[in-house]
């Protein structure tokens, strides 16, 4: 006889394949934003967040990028 799963781990595994989901393109955005509000959320300002992470870190890479390919002569020298 199959034991029966807890509600607990049911739902954290429903959590799990929706949010693949989420992010596979399965929801349009309009649908995503609804889930959002009915779990509670604001989709707008978490969209701007989730952009100005975005922003952040890809100027964060572009420096990075920019530092890796100085050659040692170019480098900045340290005080020591």
């Amino acid at each position: 006889m199959k034991r029966l799963q807890p509600e607990i781990e049911i739902l954290s595994r429903l959590d799990t394949v929706l949010a693949y989901d989420v992010l596979t393109g399965a929801y349009t955005n309009g649908e995503v934003a609804d889930l959002i509000y009915e779990a509670g959320g604001d989709a707008e300002m978490i969209g701007k967040r989730g952009e100005a992470l975005v922003v952040s870190l890809m100027e964060h890479l572009r420096r990075s990028s920019r530092k890796e390919n100085r050659s040692d002569g170019d480098k900045p020298k340290s005080g020591l």
